[in-house]
């Protein structure tokens, strides 16, 4: 999973994962594994790889996208409210698995009496993310 993360689509960056397993019940050398590269997104939104691997991902991000927007706009439409923190708590009780967790985060900024420029940093850096999802929703192979 740490080569699907959005940072790992960011353009200039780089990733070095190390994981540690634990030891079996015996006290034996964890299973090994590998993992196969199958593509790389580049900077101007196409790919370079497995074509199925690409549409698959294009079509993630693109259901990814829209949930980000849609929840978003449901956290943005609370915060012009009188009472932004109730808001946001109905909207969590009236689909507590339904929510990316966006909503319990900037909710929980609320309760902390956050600084507003904090909570608008939390909001732009959600809201760059959901650019890239849209961005690579449409992804196509070189």
């Amino acid at each position: 999973m740490d080569l699907v993360t959005d940072v790992a689509f960011r353009p200039g960056t780089s990733r070095t994962f190390q994981e540690f397993l634990p030891l079996g019940p015996s006290g034996d050398l964890p299973t090994s594994t590998t993992a196969k590269m199958t593509m790389v997104v580049v900077d101007d939104d196409t790919a370079l790889g497995d074509p199925i691997s690409v549409h698959r991902l294009g079509a993630e991000r693109k259901r990814q996208a829209a949930s980000y927007a849609s929840e978003l706009a449901k956290i943005e439409e609370a915060l012009k409210t009188a009472s932004p923190k109730d808001s946001l708590s109905a909207f969590l009780s009236q689909s507590p698995n339904g929510t990316l967790g966006i909503s319990r985060q900037i909710l929980g900024l609320l309760k902390m009496n956050a600084d507003p420029a904090g909570i608008d940093s939390a909001l732009k850096a959600f809201h760059t993310q959901q650019a890239l999802f849209a961005a690579h929703s449409n992804l196509l192979p070189k």
